[in-house]
């Protein structure tokens, strides 16, 4: 089973080329209360059908402080044989951090974990006006 472990802001387009490219089984989606309400169109967009799960963080700019949450919140969803891929871009900084630290924790757990980072490299007018267009994604 495939996971993608990725953050979500109020911009749609870098999960959106995520899941375009990833075509995870499943999704753990950390973002916020406003994040959320666009998780529905970024899936339907993508053409993702599979399962996700989401972590609601306390405040998107401040949340550093919830990696242990997060890890209570994801532990249970992993399968010992589980191909897990992290994303790394999108969201606000805090976001990134607890993705980073997952997928740190994941790794310390014997998980095999594969980072990525995508990349739109429209203007950002472009991205806005037209956000479902698959970007870049780099296997770091």
């Amino acid at each position: 089973m495939k996971i993608l472990i990725s953050p979500l802001g109020i911009s749609p387009g870098l999960l959106y080329s995520a899941l375009y490219h990833v075509k995870p089984d499943f999704l753990f989606c950390l973002t916020s209360e406003k994040g959320k309400e666009k998780l529905p169109e970024i899936m339907e967009k993508a053409g993702y059908k599979g399962g996700y799960s989401v972590f609601i963080v306390d405040d998107p700019f401040t949340s550093f402080h919830e990696t242990e949450v997060v890890w209570k919140s994801l532990k249970d969803l992993l399968v010992s044989d589980a191909e897990i891929v992290v994303n790394i871009t999108g969201g606000t900084t805090a976001l990134q951090y607890l993705v980073q630290k997952t997928a740190e924790r994941l790794e310390s757990q014997g998980f095999s974990v594969k980072t990525v980072a995508l990349i739109d490299r429209r203007s950002r007018g472009e991205q806005e006006n037209n956000p479902y267009v698959s970007g870049e994604i780099l296997y770091l």
